[in-house]
């Protein structure tokens, strides 16, 4: 998610693509620019480890429809 020149903004779209198959709501994108603020301090590398993390737990991720 880190190469390239993209913004936050669209590496969270790409995230969601890869790991729900659709792009990130404005409220998601709210959330995931938030945390990523929050985890700025650890470093860019560090706060999207956490942030991709946090979406592999997601119940989206996790249950099959």
């Amino acid at each position: 998610l880190l190469g390239g020149t993209e913004d936050d903004a669209a590496r969270i779209d790409r995230a969601y693509e890869r790991l729900y198959g659709r792009p990130a709501d404005d409220q998601e994108h709210r959330l995931g620019q938030d945390f990523l603020a929050r985890h700025a301090g650890h470093g860019a590398t560090a706060a999207w480890t956490d942030y991709a993390h946090l979406l592999l737990c997601a119940n989206e991720f996790l249950i099959l429809d």
